[in-house]
């Protein structure tokens, strides 16, 4: 994969950019690079661990943040150079920042307000250093994006106005992007992502106990499917290990 041929929704926690990214590349057929799935797997790959100390001030923890990002983009192209040509992807996470983006790559950064990054927070038990932290971020994405003549959208509609907006500015790039390719394999290949990332994140002691349902990409195939499979990670690798994987397939209406 082209890293030109990758469109980029960054910005800063709490913005959307993971189901406004899921939206598009269900809607146009194209490979959906979630930098989020990747967490554990870049953990062990990338050069320059993040440094946990949480007793730092909050500007000082977002300079951390931007140099982790810095490393960890490395693997990122390195991950998408292994993707098939065709069709065309959507790369979307925190750490997708507007000096990221590689030359004549088409990008959106999503940035909400104050009040949406607390709220945020508080839905997720972050710490207050975590949150003041994710403040100074979102300024900083802002004002880089801008520098960079990179378009940046308020996060101050509901979900379906956002994603609708974040097509239409990305609608000259999509157009552009390269099609094919097999579809249900494209699927497949996300969700054995997403289960090896709950894999590690269990096996990390990190993650609660329980065995919660995860919301898999339906592997019909079909173009346009949107629709999503809920299974537990247990039963993924089940269906994973075995011949059928018609439990991953909706039915054609």
């Amino acid at each position: 994969m082209d890293p030109v041929h990758v469109l980029w929704i960054g910005g800063a926690t709490g913005a959307g950019k993971t189901s406004i990214s899921r939206a598009l590349a269900y809607r146009y057929d194209l490979q959906l690079y979630n930098v989020d799935h990747r967490t554990f797997d870049h953990v062990s790959r990338v050069r320059v661990p993040p440094d946990l100390n949480w007793d730092l001030p909050p500007p000082v923890l977002a300079d951390r943040f931007v140099e982790y990002s810095r490393n960890r983009f490395e693997l990122v192209l390195e991950d998408l150079a292994a993707l098939p040509a065709s069709p065309g992807a959507i790369a979307d996470g925190p750490f997708l920042l507007p000096s990221l983006v590689p030359a004549g790559g088409a990008a959106v950064f999503l940035v909400p307000g104050e009040e949406r990054i607390r709220a945020t927070g508080a839905e997720r038990g972050q710490r207050e250093v975590v949150v003041e932290r994710n403040l100074v971020l979102a300024e900083r994405i802002a004002s880089a994006a801008e520098t960079a003549g990179l378009p940046v959208l308020p996060v101050d509609r509901g979900l379906e106005e956002m994603t609708e907006r974040v097509e239409a500015l990305l609608a000259p790039a999509v157009a552009g992007l390269p099609r094919g390719g097999d579809l249900a394999a494209v699927r497949r290949f996300e969700n054995d992502v997403l289960a090896e990332q709950v894999r590690l994140y269990r096996a990390s002691g990190e993650a609660p106990p329980g065995s919660p349902p995860l919301l898999f990409a339906c592997e019909c195939g079909r173009s346009g499917c949107a629709e999503e499979i809920e299974l537990t990670l247990e039963d993924y690798l089940r269906v994973s290990a075995g011949a059928d994987r018609s439990p991953l397939r909706r039915p054609r209406s």
